[in-house]
């Protein structure tokens, strides 16, 4: 029984194993040809991962014999650069969420009707804005300061926005661009605005 390049050969029988990205090990035992076609069946057990067995009768299969079966690089870097990109988005839905985290989910949910009445209230001070002229009558202020609140808000998440968004495709690109596990690694992601 030889493993090379990722490839099995026993008895003349050769077959691709899969490529891990963690340490594993192959056992292969005989079988009958109703079974397995080649008179082989082969497991691959991944670290952490149960052992497979033949399904069929005891007295009809023979242990051959098991051999590590090392990971494969880029296997291996695959991997890695999957649970990178995993914590990098985390960290930008994590930013993204502590923009908004000192509102009501109210107050979000009228966000996109009060930049639409700002917006035509900057177009013609006389247009239709009543969820703004109740806010604005309800605290005690002028609706002109209260459409440049919401216009500066506005102004303000979009700026925030597009740095997270950046930030998380800058972290994307460098991580499709490594070609080792180490380049990944160095991949930290944090999403803290410039002052």
């Amino acid at each position: 029984m030889l493993i090379e390049n990722n490839v099995l050969t026993v008895d003349g029988h050769t077959e691709e194993l899969p490529r891990l990205a963690t340490p594993g090990v192959v056992r292969v035992w005989k079988v009958p040809t109703e079974y397995r076609e080649s008179g082989y069946f082969v497991s691959v057990q991944a670290a952490g991962k149960p052992m497979e067995l033949p399904a069929c009768a005891a007295n009809e299969m023979q242990f051959v014999g098991e051999a590590e079966l090392a990971p494969a690089d880029d296997a291996a870097l695959d991997q890695v650069k999957k649970e990178k990109l995993s914590q990098v988005l985390v960290a930008s839905d994590a930013a993204m969420a502590a923009l908004s985290s000192r509102y009501s989910e109210h107050e979000k949910l009228s966000w996109p009707k009060q930049e639409q009445e700002a917006k035509a209230l900057q177009a013609d001070p006389e247009a239709p804005a009543p969820l703004l002229r109740g806010i604005a009558a309800t605290r005690g202020i002028t609706l002109e300061a209260l459409q440049a609140k919401v216009l500066a808000n506005v102004g303000a998440s979009e700026a925030a926005t597009a740095f997270i968004l950046g930030t998380q495709q800058k972290y994307e690109d460098e991580i499709a661009a490594a070609t080792t596990i180490e380049e990944v690694q160095q991949v930290v992601p944090i999403f803290e605005m410039p002052e």
